[in-house]
């Protein structure tokens, strides 16, 4: 495939974003599918010690990895014409970013592992720095592919790297390698990843424009601004919990954590790599885009919000079954963490609506204000442990989101009504699992997994039945269950049963 793209803007098609929906929801699930069983298997094997110490390189990792974009990837995507001379400059910016963050990585390993209190980490970033060069050769190749919507052939990519860097990190783990299973496993996922993304995409292509460049820093340094800043406020956890109670802590937050990660790069990841691409095509009709953002919004909560409700009821009994009784220390903090992903995937949209509108100040002045209130919260929190700062992060952004949706409505003709009758059917239902959840467990025990899986079994029936009556009532409402309509079919598209 060539890394040229000369074709003008495109009409975005039902069916091609259904297309574009189910591989992307495929190749997602089968990623995170899979990082979470080798997760388990690398839990059990390893302990919360070993996990900690590389939740720590981790840390340090997602900072540099924001450095690594610099706003490039968003910037291809957005743009409605893209040529050899763009490409090659954007790739050319990358590799001088790569250069100087693996310096930088070797020579802050000590600095940043005496701030962690860990000196296995010096050894451990400077090893772990090749995967920068791995993911930051990958950036435009990657942008392209998405902004074709080439998303069975990424997708593709993602899943080799995943299954191929978690089996080596269980081979060395069975070895005896303690905590560099874990960097096996991150170094060989991110290699093969990259490999695979250049055999579909092509070479990469050098050239230089200062016109170009121009043209990328003045769209991608408000994008990079913005993810600098949501970095801060999506590990200022981390660092203070490592910081204040250690790496022990930290791997059970980290664990916990996870449950917030899963939907967010599943659901929250394919809704963004569908819709910012889609939206931008579609800024001459401004209807159309309203209604699918919120069709992509109620569908996201559609799926979250039960699976999500079921994770946070069962974590007492499922975390000591699954992961092993050393980490009941994770469990508060993966309930509050479940429902505040809730919250996260159904407002992760937001962001990408307003870049796709050429939006990316906006973006950036936003997350300038709302960054330091998370910030604050973690810090409030942190005097009631991993616990205090799982509630922080719900409290403070169930308020933040309702802000930003305001934002994206003032650019997007959003009706608010439609936007609540479209959460109405998944919230109802998510409240009425818990209430069946809880009225079961006065006749079945979650402490063993026959039972626990009896109750998700209820739980989920009381969700479908639910669904059913709203369906039901709907058809007194023509216009909304007009609208319940297009979601089952859309659904349907994305199965591939039209």
């Amino acid at each position: 495939m060539s890394t040229t793209d000369d074709e003008p803007d495109v009409v975005v098609e039902r069916s091609g974003m259904a297309t574009g929906t189910r591989w992307s929801l495929i190749s997602l699930v089968a990623k995170n599918l899979g990082r979470i069983a080798f997760s388990v298997l690398l839990a059990r094997m390893l302990g919360p010690e070993n996990f900690g110490i590389a939740a720590q390189a981790t840390v340090y990792l997602a900072f540099a990895m924001v450095f690594l974009d610099f706003g490039v990837a968003s910037t291809l995507i957005q743009r409605d014409r893209l040529d050899r001379r763009v490409i090659g400059t954007a790739t050319v910016i990358n590799l001088g970013i790569v250069g100087l963050l693996v310096a930088l990585t070797w020579a802050l390993a000590g600095p940043v592992a005496a701030f962690f209190g860990t000196p296995e980490l010096v050894a451990v970033l400077q090893v772990l720095s090749a995967t920068l060069l791995f993911n930051g050769l990958a950036v435009v190749p990657s942008a392209l592919l998405m902004r074709r919507m080439s998303f069975k052939l990424l997708g593709i990519a993602e899943v080799v790297g995943t299954f191929g860097g978690g089996a080596l990190g269980i081979v060395a783990a069975l070895g005896g390698a303690g905590y560099w299973a874990l960097v096996a496993q991150t170094l060989s996922r991110d290699l093969l990843f990259l490999t695979l993304v250049l055999v579909v995409a092509g070479p990469p292509t050098f050239s230089w424009s200062r016109d170009a460049a121009a043209s990328i820093a003045v769209f991608g340094r408000n994008v990079f601004g913005t993810q600098l800043l949501r970095f801060v406020a999506e590990n200022a956890d981390y660092v203070l919990i490592s910081w204040r109670f250690g790496a022990t802590a930290l791997a059970n937050y980290s664990l916990s954590y996870r449950v917030l990660l899963l939907p967010v790069q599943t659901l929250g990841h394919t809704a963004n790599r569908l819709m910012f691409p889609s939206l931008s095509r579609l800024n001459e009709e401004p209807e159309r885009q309203a209604r699918y953002f919120e069709q992509a919004t109620a569908l996201l909560c559609l799926v979250v919000a039960p699976a999500m409700t079921l994770v946070a009821l069962a974590a007492p009994g499922a975390v000591p079954i699954i992961f092993g009784s050393a980490w009941t220390g994770a469990v508060a903090a993966m309930q509050i963490l479940a429902v505040g992903a809730i919250v996260r995937v159904v407002l992760s949209i937001n962001p990408n609506a307003l870049l796709a509108k050429g939006l990316p100040h906006w973006v950036f002045r936003w997350t300038l204000v709302s960054v330091p209130l998370q910030v604050l919260g973690f810090a409030v929190g942190l005097r009631w442990g991993i616990e205090g700062v799982a509630w922080s992060y719900l409290v403070v952004n169930i308020p933040l989101g309702v802000v930003s949706h305001l934002m994206v409505s003032r650019v997007i003709p959003v009706s608010h009504r439609r936007y609540a009758l479209g959460l109405a059917p998944a919230l109802l239902g998510a409240g009425l699992m818990v209430a069946t959840w809880r009225l079961a467990e006065q006749a079945i025990s979650s402490a063993s997994a026959g039972g626990l899986a009896a109750l998700v079994l209820v739980a989920v029936g009381s969700y479908a039945t639910t669904l059913y009556g709203v369906w039901l009532v709907s058809r007194r409402m023509p216009a909304w269950h007009g609208r319940l309509e297009a979601q089952v079919d859309f659904v349907r598209r994305v199965a591939g049963r039209r």
